[in-house]
């Protein structure tokens, strides 16, 4: 495959905050709480995002992304890039640049013009080290692709438009004919919301924190633009180094940890609650860390600290009481979507039976036994129903009942998505080279696909 030079974007005017804080891993992403390539991560603890079709799927820990619209799924396995068709259970190895022994970072872009595959590759000039991510289609024959300084890809609900955020500038990308539009300095972190091609950006300096929204737009001539609506600049306030962004249900306000403008020795964790476009006195947090949740109405903040659940009202300013809740050494939760039933669990694997919260009565329950950590998960196969996997076992939870069961299965699943179409998990077995697609219904395996160099396809 031949590829061009990524053209040269638009760029914007400078603003004045000073530049981003340098770089960390990157975590999973959540739809409510961010951890891109150009920020401090945040803790190991916090609100879980279940495994599900669509968005953007990062496949460095062997995670399984799936096309929504047709059910294929993405993986990476001995440094290839594998498509798997799951009827017939045909895999085919891609040949895009990201297949090559030198990328990392490998994700799946799913789009309203098809599949986008980013990679980051290094490259080595004397001692320095440069890392470039690329953005491009999978689509055989596709030429044109785009590069960025080290960034982390996020789509539009829409999924016309995708953005990349690196360390020296953010790009607005058309997702069919990649024309980019640059945006310098780069934020610090960036959430699309639920409505339009809207987002919410956090830029953090030395002089201070600045929020804005934009609006994401493509012209008559095929280029893209950006425009500002909103704009917040707060003085006082500095981010903290493990930072997230977050916005409520109703995407009128942004919450993120932040710390004093001057160090402070043992200082209590404190999250920032900003109205968006509205000139209001910032809320204060004091006492949490995240990333967070919210309930349905969004009323409620839900956090952990030290491993401790930590619910806080939006509209007293003040931490709900409740029965202390925790799990060592680190609490996650997920809130179901259609549901204020909080499940929670240890996300370090140790044997610790979940727990399900009802936001609105306060009531508990645990689950089990057995203990099961709360990391890989589905939570689109049904009303109040979740699918987990853990020590290659395979779980399901009854949100309404409340109830977890152990499904008995012939191999040791590792890593889960969910086909929206055929109704059907799929996942890895941890003791072969295959994917299971499993129907939970009949609790039965309806086909395997062997995944790997020997047994793959390749035209």
């Amino acid at each position: 495959m031949v590829f061009k030079l990524p053209h040269r974007a638009r760029t914007m005017p400078a603003m004045s905050l000073h530049p981003p804080i340098s770089a960390g891993r990157t975590l999973r992403s959540s739809s409510v709480a961010l951890c891109l390539g150009v920020m401090g991560c945040f803790d190991l603890g916090g609100v879980r995002t279940p495994a599900s079709p669509g968005g953007v799927a990062s496949l460095g820990d062997g995670s399984l992304a799936v096309d929504d619209r047709t059910d294929e799924v993405y993986l990476v396995r001995e440094g290839i890039l594998y498509v798997v068709e799951p009827e017939k259970g045909e895999a085919k190895a891609l040949d895009v640049a990201a297949s090559a022994e030198v990328a990392r970072g490998v994700r799946v872009v799913f789009t309203s013009a098809g599949v986008l595959v980013a990679y980051t590759v290094d490259s080595h000039e004397g001692p320095a080290v440069a890392s470039s991510t690329w953005l491009q289609p999978l689509a055989a024959g596709a030429a044109k692709r785009v590069s960025i300084p080290a960034g982390q890809p996020s789509v539009a609900p829409s999924r016309r438009f995708v953005a990349l955020t690196g360390q020296l500038e953010t790009l607005i990308v058309d997702s069919a004919s990649l024309a980019s539009y640059s945006i310098q300095p780069p934020f610090t972190a960036l959430q699309w919301l639920p409505e339009g091609e809207r987002f919410v950006a956090l830029s953090c300096g030395a002089n201070g924190v600045r929020i804005e929204s934009w609006r994401a737009k493509a012209l008559d001539n095929g280029k893209v633009s950006a425009e500002r609506e909103t704009q917040t600049d707060l003085e006082e306030q500095r981010c903290a180094p493990n930072l997230w962004l977050a916005t409520a249900p109703s995407s009128n306000v942004a919450l993120f940890p932040v710390v004093a403008p001057k160090p402070v020795r043992d200082e209590e964790p404190r999250l920032l609650a900003v109205e968006i476009g509205i000139r209001l006195a910032p809320r204060s947090l004091p006492g949490m860390k995240g990333p967070v949740t919210f309930s349905k109405d969004g009323g409620t903040v839900v956090g952990g600290r030290d491993g401790q659940l930590q619910l806080f009202d939006m509209k007293k300013l003040e931490r709900k009481p409740g029965e202390p809740i925790s799990f060592q050494p680190e609490i996650g939760f997920f809130r179901h979507p259609e549901h204020d039933l909080l499940l929670m669990g240890n996300v370090s694997g140790q044997a610790q039976r979940l727990r399900v919260l009802d936001l609105t009565s306060g009531e508990t329950t645990r689950l089990g036994p057995p203990g099961v950590a709360l990391s890989e998960f589905v939570s689109a196969t049904g009303p109040g129903e979740l699918w987990l996997v853990d020590h290659e076992a395979l779980f399901r939870v009854d949100l309404e009942k409340p109830s977890l069961e152990l499904v008995v299965t012939e191999f040791a699943p590792r890593h889960i998505n969910w086909l929206p179409t055929r109704r059907r998990l799929v996942l890895d077995d941890a003791n072969s080279r295959s994917l299971s697609f499993f129907d939970p219904v009949t609790r039965a395996v309806m086909t395997s696909a062997p995944v790997g160099r020997a047994r793959a396809s390749t035209n």
